[in-house]
C-alpha cells in the first residue's frame, strides 16, 4: 500500500497494516480468517478514536474491509476495494485447495525457495509475468518480504486459512451485497498473472454495480492484479478515489 499512501496528500492520517500472519506481523499467533482480520483492524481503528473512515482494501484486503463494514459499521464511512471483495469461482473438477494453488501458487512457491541473497529473490519476483515493468516500489515489497534469515516474512499456515475463506465461506465471500456503505470498486482487467480476464469477472463487477445502488466500478483494462497498486498509475488511481470520497468539511479539519 506504499504507492497509495505516497499518492495520498501528506496531511491525511494514513494507517498501512501488516495483517496478522504478514511482515512485521507474522510472528503474531492466530486466529485467522476474515473476520478475526476485521475484528484486529477495528482495533486499530478504535485505538486511534477512528469513526468514518476510507477504508482501501487490496485483494484479500478487500474482503477483509467488507467484513470490518459488516461488523463494524460506525468505524466504516466508505469502501474502496481493490481488485478483491467478490466472490472467487471454483474452476470445475477442482477441490478448493487446488483451486487455491491455481490461483496463490506462484505468490506461495516463495516459501519453499532455497533463497541464498536478496539478489537472487529480486530476480525471482523480477520473473514475475505480472511485474515486467518493474519499479522502485515493486522492488520494496520484495526486500520487505524477504526477513534477516533469508525467509520469506510470513506465516504459511495463517496464510493457506485465510486464501481458502474467499473460495468456501459463504458469508465471506457475499459481505458485499450484504453491507449498504458507499463502495467504489477498482478492477484491474487482468489476472494474477497478467492473463486477461480478471480475477473479478467483468460481468460479475457490472451486475454488481447495477442491482446494489452503494457500489460503483471502475475498471482499468491495461492493469494487472498487481500493478493496479504497485504502478503509478494505478496507485495514483486509487489515491484519487480515497481523496475523492473524503467530505468537503472533513477534508478541511483533516
Amino acid at each position: 500500500m506504499l504507492p497509495v499512501a505516497d499518492a495520498l496528500p501528506s496531511d491525511l492520517f494514513v494507517m498501512n497494516v501488516d495483517l496478522r500472519g504478514r511482515g512485521d506481523s507474522s510472528r503474531l499467533p492466530g486466529p485467522s480468517g476474515m473476520r478475526a482480520h476485521a475484528a484486529d483492524m477495528a482495533a486499530i481503528l478504535n485505538h486511534f478514536g477512528a469513526s468514518e473512515s476510507i477504508i482501501v482494501g487490496h485483494s484479500m484486503g478487500a474482503y477483509v474491509a467488507t467484513m470490518l463494514a459488516k461488523q463494524s459499521p460506525s468505524l466504516v464511512g466508505r469502501l474502496v476495494l481493490v481488485d478483491g471483495g467478490f466472490p472467487i469461482a471454483i474452476p470445475e473438477g477442482l477441490s478448493p485447495e487446488e483451486a487455491q494453488a491455481t490461483l496463490l501458487g506462484p505468490a506461495l512457491a516463495r516459501f519453499s525457495m532455497e533463497i541464498s541473497s536478496i539478489e537472487g529473490y529480486l530476480e525471482f519476483f523480477r520473473g514475475h509475468p505480472s511485474l515486467t515493468e518493474w519499479n522502485a516500489y515493486m522492488e520494496g515489497y520484495v526486500r520487505y518480504d524477504l526477513g534477516p534469515d533469508l525467509r520469506p516474512r510470513g506465516n504459511i499456515d495463517l496464510i493457506n486459512t485465510d486464501g481458502l475463506e474467499p473460495l468456501l465461506d459463504d458469508e465471506v465471500r457475499h459481505t458485499i451485497a450484504e453491507i449498504d456503505v458507499p463502495t467504489l470498486v477498482i478492477r484491474a482487467a487482468k489476472g494474477l498473472l497478467n492473463q486477461p480476464g480478471g480475477l473479478i469477472p467483468e460481468e460479475l463487477a457490472v451486475e454488481a454495480e447495477a442491482i446494489h445502488s452503494h457500489v460503483q466500478l471502475m475498471t482499468f483494462d491495461h492493469l494487472n492484479h498487481y500493478t493496479i497498486i504497485l504502478s503509478p498509475e494505478g496507485a495514483t488511481a486509487v489515491a484519487a478515489a480515497v481523496e475523492g470520497a473524503l467530505p468537503k468539511r472533513d477534508r478541511a479539519q483533516t
